[in-house]
């Protein structure tokens, strides 16, 4: 008996051709449908990690484990707790910008 599965087909270039191909080589999957469903189930586990949130590798390390539990706290606000969020945010980086933009410029100033 065979599943009822859903199908697609993709394309892809030559560059990412050849990444999936050493994943699935490194991986000793026997199917590049092996291969793909491998991949998609590390990239949905990677965004739940992440909150959702696709994370650049440079500021990958950057990002800690209080970070993406505000992150998770934050997605679950209303529209309005995200506009005070949001509100309380810009002024503050405001503030701490604009501090560190005066600092850099009283050496300057003597």
């Amino acid at each position: 008996m065979t599943a009822n599965k859903s199908r697609f087909s993709m394309s892809v270039d030559a560059e990412l051709y050849e990444k999936i191909e050493e994943f699935r080589y490194a991986n000793r999957l026997k199917s590049q449908n092996q291969t793909i469903l491998k991949l998609l189930e590390q990239g949905f586990d990677r965004l739940a990690e992440t909150g959702g949130m696709i994370v650049p590798k440079e500021t990958e390390e950057k990002v800690t484990k209080e970070d993406r539990e505000l992150l998770k706290m934050y997605h679950t606000l209303d529209r309005h707790g995200k506009e005070l969020v949001h509100m309380l945010l810009s002024k503050e980086y405001e503030r701490c910008f604009f501090r560190k933009q005066r600092k850099r410029k009283e050496p300057e100033d003597d």
